[in-house]
């Protein structure tokens, strides 16, 4: 579920206020040219498992420092572009319930709630022969095995489906 993330890549429009009518607009196209060709399957998150709550505790303290930099600036009245430069990220911003209504439009949306969400994408992909690939944001889909590949989300050109593959 994270590459809708990618679909929002001008600091400039989410620093100026979400555009969220385009953004689904641009989510629904590409889903659209998907299942031209492949039956979509997406995993999400479910609720924090235990051992990795430290870690959750520390991201969202991060995104949330960076997102009070960035309205802090606003308050002082910098610049666009200042604001963009100085920024160590702009927070993302996705409607999630969009994203998951788009996903159950699509495709099928699995919530992993015993295990570790790459966990079980890795064993739904290793167990199903007609995966042909998992488009993620993390390495540790190097350490599963599959027949499936691994395909970066982050490097995803959207526009021509154009992407890294690793192995």
């Amino acid at each position: 579920m994270g590459l809708v993330n990618n679909l929002y890549v001008d600091p400039f429009s989410l620093i100026c206020g979400g555009q969220h009518n385009k953004y689904n607009l641009m989510l629904e196209a590409f889903f659209l040219c998907l299942v031209q060709v492949a039956e979509l399957v997406f995993f999400e998150d479910g609720p924090v498992l235990e051992e990795k709550s430290e870690t959750w505790f520390r991201r969202k303290n991060q995104k949330y420092e960076s997102s009070v930099k960035v309205i802090d600036m606003i308050k002082e009245q910098k610049d666009v572009e200042f604001i963009v430069e100085n920024s160590s990220g702009i927070p993302q911003i996705a409607n999630t319930n969009a994203v998951r209504f788009m996903a159950k439009k699509y495709g099928k949306l699995i919530v992993t709630v015993t295990k570790e969400c790459d966990t079980e994408l890795a064993q739904f992909a290793s167990s199903n022969e007609r995966v042909l690939a998992v488009l993620a944001d993390d390495s540790d889909f190097l350490i599963f095995s599959g027949h499936w590949r691994y395909w970066s989300q982050r490097n995803i050109k959207v526009e021509t489906f154009k992407t890294m593959e690793y192995d």
